[in-house]
């Protein structure tokens, strides 16, 4: 009876370890909803820090928006790389993905001043 269960346990599926990308990008997800809800909140709760008064609801809201549009920009980052890629090949294909998100930006930034003096 203990050979049947030695054979048993030897075929039974193994779990395929999942990609640093893969794991990231269940994050992510996570991340986003999270700030989701810390946007939709709607809570009216004040604190006060010595002659500070904090308003609990627009501190949420202020951080929830800022989770928001990093973690949208580190997955689409993480979203273009191949599901199979080694921590390395991740690793390098992020670095691209962000410098060209740094590129697009930049470039924005420094050409908004040009074009708002076109049109007026």
């Amino acid at each position: 009876m203990s050979a049947v269960n030695s054979d048993m346990a030897s075929e039974a599926p193994k779990r395929k370890k999942r990609t640093f990308a893969s794991v990231m990008q269940t994050l992510l997800v996570f991340v986003m909803l999270a700030s989701f809800a810390m946007i939709t909140q709607q809570l009216e709760v004040f604190f006060t820090v010595g002659e500070l008064e904090i308003d609990l609801g627009l501190l949420l809201y202020q951080i929830g928006l800022g989770t928001l549009i990093f973690s949208s920009l580190l997955q689409i980052a993480f979203g273009n790389i191949p599901p199979g890629a080694s921590f390395g090949k991740t690793m390098r294909i992020l670095g691209i993905a962000i410098a060209i998100i740094i590129a697009v930006f930049g470039i924005g930034i420094l050409l908004a001043r040009p074009l708002t003096e076109m049109g007026s």
